[in-house]
């Protein structure tokens, strides 16, 4: 075991520098972008999307540079590509990309009370609902990992989790398909759901964030979001979770 984390820290060892660099890089480019938007001609539609991009880029990095792969930062402990990641990190981009481009963009057209940002209480519900379902999916998929061994040593019960041997082997199918062995090379339709009300309703507000932007004002405050949206969000996720913790053997 240790001569394997040796080897993957000696792995690391190339690329952590640049990576560093590159993160380093990126934090400094939102910066300029946001407070001299102006200067540079830049809209703030055009700097809230290079500043959602920029963040995008920070966030491959840095699962770049842990594993090794583009990807790395979608890959979970089974060495699968993770739904429950992708919606959380979605929604988190997507938001604090647009409270970071308004605290920039006020500082560089100046006015009074610049950094009091209102953020609806939707908005922490629905990353309360995000995070609470990424919680509760690793609670679910431990419980399913555990493996039942006698007083004598044997194994009684193996673990019902499907995993793959090695990160490389992770497939962006693995977020659609079922957690246990019984249902890998299946569609699962909580997963299913999920995403696609969790793709809908992220555009639905982008595009909310993108009409924002347009405009010439000092942003006091972000979008709201209809009660109706975190009600739909808050089902798929029930529905999600609860298709999750069937176990079958």
């Amino acid at each position: 075991m240790s001569d394997q984390s040796s080897q993957i820290n000696q792995n690391q060892l190339p690329r952590t520098a640049p990576v560093i660099i590159g993160l380093l890089a990126i934090l400094a480019l939102i910066g300029f972008i946001g407070l001299y938007a102006e200067t540079i001609h830049f809209s703030k539609l055009d700097s809230w999307s290079l500043i959602l991009l920029l963040l995008i880029a920070f966030v491959v990095l840095t699962g770049y540079g842990i594993t090794g792969m583009w990807r790395g930062i979608l890959i979970d402990y089974r060495n699968k590509l993770s739904l429950a990641r992708l919606q959380v990190l979605a929604w988190t981009l997507l938001i604090l990309s647009a409270y970071l481009a308004a605290v920039l963009l006020n500082i560089s057209l100046g006015g009074d009370d610049i950094l009091n940002i209102t953020v609806p209480s939707e908005l922490w519900t629905v990353m309360g609902i995000s995070t609470g379902s990424a919680i509760g999916a690793s609670v679910i998929l431990a419980q399913k990992d555990k493996k039942q061994v006698t007083a004598d040593g044997k194994v009684s019960q193996q673990s019902v989790l499907h995993t793959h041997d090695a990160p490389q082997k992770a497939l962006w199918g693995d977020m659609l398909k079922g957690d246990d062995q019984a249902l890998a090379d299946v569609v699962d339709i909580g997963k299913l759901q999920m995403f696609l009300f969790t793709f809908i309703l992220i555009l639905a507000y982008a595009a909310v964030l993108a009409k924002q932007f347009q405009s010439g004002n000092v942003i006091t405050e972000l979008p709201e979001i209809g009660e109706g949206m975190n009600v739909l969000l808050g089902i798929s996720h029930m529905g999600y979770l609860s298709k999750k913790a069937i176990m079958r053997k």
